[in-house]
């Protein structure tokens, strides 16, 4: 699917593609239904084609099933909402796993534990992180 639709892109699309593909660190902006999903999208499929660990990752977990569904045969990429990710790294490392789940937990302690996890546990970071939808994450 996603193979066929790189040559619909428009040119600012393919460049903007380029660019990503070329950069360390990059941030894409745009309206509503510019593509910057479906850029997300082409760049992880591309990286993962490189043979890199790449995670996907969004705020909102009814967009992380719908990016998980696009990628679902697509090896080396992990598609996870940015709190089922926090969970799953942080039970992976074997770090105790907040209770009380409200806005405190999910925006403070969730993050903490993300952090012990790739402290403790190194082998479970990945070459290439992708987040969409990122105005929805916290700085921190």
């Amino acid at each position: 699917m996603l193979a066929d639709i790189e040559k619909y892109l428009t040119v600012a699309q393919k460049e903007s593609l380029g660019i990503l593909e070329a950069a360390s660190t990059a941030s894409v902006s745009g309206a509503s239904g510019t593509g910057k999903t479906l850029l997300a999208l082409l760049l992880a499929r591309k990286l993962a084609e490189q043979g890199k660990r790449v995670l996907l990752t969004c705020y909102n977990r009814a967009l992380a099933n719908y990016l998980e569904s696009v990628l679902l045969h697509q090896p080396n990429v992990t598609v996870a909402s940015f709190h089922a990710l926090c969970l799953r790294i942080g039970t992976s490392a074997g770090i105790s796993i907040p209770g009380g789940w409200n806005n405190t937990v999910w925006e403070h302690r969730f993050p903490e534990v993300l952090e012990e996890a790739l402290e403790a546990a190194p082998n479970l970071r990945y070459d290439a992180l992708i987040v969409d939808d990122a105005q929805d994450i916290k700085e921190r």
